[in-house]
């Protein structure tokens, strides 16, 4: 994920939407935390 992000960073993109998949992941709970996971990295 990070570097998906970073890679959007670099090509200019300021602003990143992130939109759970709710099938896989339940109340979009892995979705929401990943990030959190991001800067602890």
């Amino acid at each position: 994920m990070r570097a998906r992000i970073d890679a959007c960073a670099e090509a200019g993109l300021d602003e990143i939407a992130l939109v759970p998949a709710t099938a896989a992941d339940p109340a979009g709970e892995r979705t929401r935390t990943a990030p959190a996971a991001l800067g602890q990295g």
